[in-house]
Formats: structure tokens, C-alpha cells, sequence
């Protein structure tokens, strides 16, 4: 679903209410907001945020976007939702710099390495490197 305001809302999946009525204490909630993305602070249209509403283990269950564009960034995950695609696979998807999908990658990138450090195998990584991850 896409309302073409300005800024553009648009949805699809669940959203974090809906995935905590589901899946309890399994979803996690992603918020990145627009002045993180490079097109957007190039175009002067920062104003908004992609929400991103997953399980621990990287399934993505639903997105919303507030922002400029928000109706064709919102395709990649209506993809990732459709063909059962992880927060993962986004996040190594090779994207077209700059545009406002970049908030796609970059937000899944962040999602990912989270993930990481959280297993056993990045909880080890990081005790070897010697720093922590907040």
C-alpha cells in the first residue's frame, strides 16, 4: 500500500503491532531515519524513516517508509516479502549509488551485523578483537 502524500507512507507486511500479536518476543524492530540516506539529504527530503519488522533470525515480516519516494523504495521488500528473501539477502543486494534504496541496503546492513554479533560466532569474534558491540 502506497499513499502519495508528501512525504509519501508506504506499507506492506505486517506491522510491528500485528508481528508482536504473532510472534511475541521473536520480532525485532529496525528504525532508520532518512537523514541517513545520501539522496535524501542531497535532494533536501531527510524528513522520514524506514521501520523494518523481523524475527531474530533475519525473516523479514513487514516494512513501513515515511518519505520521499516512499511508494518505489517500498518495492524491494513487497520482493523480499513475496519470494521469502531475509533481511540478509538485502543487505548484499549491490545497489546504484546514490539513491533512496540506499536507506534499503543500508538499513538491512545494519540489521545483518546485528544479527552477527548476537550469534555465538560473533560474541566469539568480538572477545577475540577485543571490543564490544553496543
Amino acid at each position: 500500500m502506497a499513499v502519495y502524500t508528501e512525504p509519501e507512507i508506504a506499507q506492506v507486511g505486517l506491522n510491528e503491532d500485528q508481528a508482536r500479536a504473532d510472534f511475541g518476543a521473536d520480532v525485532r524492530v529496525m528504525f532508520q531515519p532518512l537523514d541517513l540516506v545520501d539522496r535524501a539529504v542531497i535532494d533536501r527530503a531527510a524528513d522520514g524513516f524506514i521501520k523494518i519488522v523481523h524475527k531474530i533470525d533475519g525473516s523479514l515480516l513487514g516494512v513501513t517508509i515515511v518519505a520521499s519516494r516512499a511508494g518505489e523504495t517500498i518495492n524491494e521488500f513487497v520482493i523480499a516479502l513475496q519470494y521469502g528473501l531475509k533481511i540478509r539477502d538485502l543487505a548484499e543486494a549491490i545497489h546504484v549509488y546514490p539513491i533512496y534504496p540506499m536507506g534499503v541496503q543500508r538499513a538491512a546492513t545494519d540489521v545483518a551485523t546485528e544479527q552477527f554479533f548476537e550469534s555465538m560466532l560473533g560474541r566469539m569474534v568480538s572477545r577475540l578483537a577485543g571490543f564490544t558491540v553496543s
